[in-house]
């Protein structure tokens, strides 16, 4: 008989040692079915790990390798709330507004006794607190044939990436950014002002008032 080194393939749940014949042929022998060593049952909880307090989100269970058909919730710590069924594989969480951070857990199971649980961490976003200052000037002294004005507006202490909106009298206009330049009629006394839009909330800026100059 020659010998040989044996050589072991897992094919599935099943392993398959090839030997040898007397005649060098090789031919599989199963030898045992071990499900222990395939994939490892694993899961995570997908959804955001930075919300605003006093919002709503909703988390989702993802299993890998095994289908859980069962699926139960609970919130670890934090100050925030499980919204309706817990017994799906997605759930509503309510932040509240004191929220800072906390811990939600999730676990999915089946009858075949394959289990697995996850939790995500949660944090709060922390908006900036400055306040947009607005300063604002004659850019064009008098007045054009028009008898319109040209004025000029800028925040002095912009933050970058944020979205500046601009309000005259009231009404939200389509300019976005941290200048502004508007045109006003003589003898028009006109009010401005400017919302910075942070990712949770908004600051409004002080308002600027002009009043154009007429011959």
């Amino acid at each position: 008989m020659i010998m040989k080194k044996l050589n072991l393939l897992s094919v599935g749940l099943i392993f398959i040692v090839f030997g040898c014949t007397t005649n060098g042929i090789d031919e599989p022998i199963i030898l045992e079915e071990a499900s222990a060593l395939n994939d490892p049952i694993s899961c995570d909880i997908n959804g955001l790990e930075n919300v605003c307090a006093g919002s709503t989100r909703t988390y989702t269970f993802k299993p890998t390798s095994y289908v859980p058909t069962s699926f139960s919730w609970q919130v670890v710590s934090g100050n925030m709330s499980i919204v309706g069924s817990q017994s799906s594989n997605s759930v509503t969480v309510q932040f509240a507004s004191n929220f800072t951070t906390g811990r939600l857990e999730g676990t999915g199971g089946n009858s075949n006794n394959e289990s697995c649980t996850n939790f995500i961490d949660i944090d709060k976003i922390v908006d900036p607190t400055s306040t947009p200052q607005l300063s604002g000037w004659e850019l064009i002294p008098g007045y054009l044939p028009n008898k319109r004005t040209h004025w000029e507006y800028e925040i002095t202490n912009p933050i970058s990436g944020v979205v500046y909106n601009w309000y005259v009298n009231g009404i939200q206009q389509t300019h976005t950014g941290t200048g502004f330049l508007y045109g006003a009629y003589c003898g028009q006394t006109t009010s401005v002002y400017a919302r910075a839009n942070y990712t949770c909330s908004s600051k409004t800026s002080n308002v600027v008032t002009m009043y154009p100059h007429c011959p």
